[in-house]
């Protein structure tokens, strides 16, 4: 497993990272544990948790706790649930109950979805600021696109940024990402991971066009030609080829991955670490200016709605 640079710290970060999720809170302890384990021998050092259970929160601390902390990233999610507003109490037992479960002495990033950055009411942003200076975790992110890396550039108590970006799509999100990681800003971006119908273009490369600047998928079509060569290059499965490429972007500090097979995981590791051929720089280009073509805050065509 390829290792990235975390922050401007000298810490390093997994070139992947593995998402866990239990929103049904169905999945025992003792798969958990099996779970973060395997991840942990195959090189992975970065843990997103999305939507955590005690099952799950207890098996990521214990299976971690042998080792140096500092060699580990877990970022924790907190999301709104149908809360209107989010209060101090609500964000301090948030908290709490996280390093509860884990055991961990602090949190590396407490990750805001967007509902719950703007249901914060004041009292929340006293407990987040008082958590940041006694340690209860090292740094506040915020989950979304373009008004997500928007918010790390003008609010600097935002050093960390999860986004859905394409290696072919959005440049104007990769400008702004540019922008926060000179900041010190760790960006973790979430990279396609499934298998594709054979007429299908990745999702994850689309999404960005599709659903910030609302594309219709007729007007997709020429970007998606322009990135058939994932299906195409001999020797690379798509979603390999897909992982490679976006980790060729420096300001990406980790792809985050949304499985925890250890033969999927082992195989995108391997992935990272192949070079790659030489026509997938060009490639990229002409991908990466398709998808700027298609951006009409760049080429001044209308938005088809």
């Amino acid at each position: 497993m390829l290792h990235r640079p975390y922050g401007n710290n000298g810490r390093t970060i997994s070139s992947i990272a593995v998402q866990l999720d239990d929103a049904r809170g169905d999945v025992s302890y003792e798969t958990w544990r099996a779970r973060v384990r395997t991840a942990i021998l195959q090189g992975v050092t970065a843990f997103e948790v999305v939507t955590a259970s005690k099952a799950l929160a207890e098996a990521l601390g214990v299976e971690v706790a042998p080792f140096d902390q500092a060699g580990f990233v877990v970022s924790w999610r907190l999301r709104a649930a149908g809360r209107s507003a989010i209060t101090g109490l609500d964000i301090a037992d948030a908290v709490d109950q996280a390093l509860d479960w884990t055991g961990l002495s602090s949190l590396d990033i407490l990750m805001l979805e967007g509902d719950v950055y703007k249901a914060l009411e004041p009292t929340a942003w006293d407990v987040l600021e008082s958590l940041a200076r006694t340690g209860g975790f090292e740094r506040l992110g915020i989950v979304g696109g373009e008004s997500a890396a928007d918010l790390c550039l003008s609010d600097r108590r935002f050093t960390a940024l999860k986004t859905f970006y394409g290696i072919g799509d959005n440049q104007v999100l990769r400008r702004k990402i540019i922008e926060a990681s000179r900041l010190d800003t760790i960006v973790l971006a979430r990279a396609y991971f499934g298998s594709l119908a054979e007429a299908d273009a990745p999702r994850s490369l689309l999404s960005e066009i599709k659903d910030l600047l609302g594309f219709g998928a007729s007007t997709l079509h020429d970007h998606a030609t322009a990135l058939d060569f994932l299906k195409t290059t001999p020797g690379w499965t798509a979603e390999d080829l897909n992982l490679a490429c976006l980790l060729t972007d420096p300001v990406i500090t980790a792809a985050v991955i949304e499985t925890i097979d250890a033969e999927a995981i082992a195989r995108l590791s391997r992935s990272i670490e192949r070079e790659l051929p030489k026509s997938i720089f060009a490639h990229l280009e002409i991908a990466r200016t398709a998808g700027a073509l298609l951006d009409s805050r760049k080429s001044g065509r209308k938005q088809v709605r």
